[in-house]
């Protein structure tokens, strides 16, 4: 099935500081799925959290961390921004009545190749994967014309960059 992609940038979801991007799939005029890709830009994490402080004001909502906090806090900084950074991640995604056509592969393998293209960044898969992705994940994973990489923290994500 050919179908055409579609690309929104900037959209923002829900007020979060980060970007989130779009592809949608589109055939014969009519629009049959979409996924939304979320990540934080490198300079937008940097003006928001310099500091582990800021991060406590702004994510985590602790005004005034006690020396307690700190390795904690540290801790879920730096996973907050390997999460949101390092690697962009699948937010969501919809493929409207035309499921088991395919229709969802071909939007993971094209989003993956438009954040490599935009950004230089993986696609990893969200942390709060829905039950029917894994197996959509699973086939990704065993197909062997489909470059994949396990993260640090586990899960995998799909590297876009074209082979040489």
């Amino acid at each position: 099935m050919v179908l055409e992609f579609r690309y929104r940038l900037n959209l923002r979801i829900g007020g979060d500081e980060w970007t989130n991007r779009r592809v949608e799939a589109w055939r014969d005029g009519e629009k049959l799925g979409h996924l939304t890709i979320a990540f934080i830009s490198r300079a937008t994490f940097d003006d928001r959290f310099p500091t582990v402080e800021d991060y406590a004001r702004r994510i985590r909502g602790i005004r005034e961390p006690t020396d307690d906090d700190c390795e904690a806090l540290y801790s879920y900084y730096r996973n907050f921004e390997y999460f949101h950074v390092e690697a962009a991640h699948v937010a969501y995604v919809l493929v409207e009545e035309h499921q088991r056509q395919g229709i969802g592969t071909q939007l993971y393998l094209e989003a993956a190749r438009w954040i490599w293209r935009t950004e230089r960044l993986l696609l990893g898969a969200s942390d709060l994967q829905q039950p029917e992705v894994a197996p959509l994940w699973a086939k990704l994973v065993e197909d062997a014309s489909v470059t994949t990489v396990r993260l640090a923290d586990g899960r995998w994500a799909l590297n876009g960059r074209p082979s040489p």
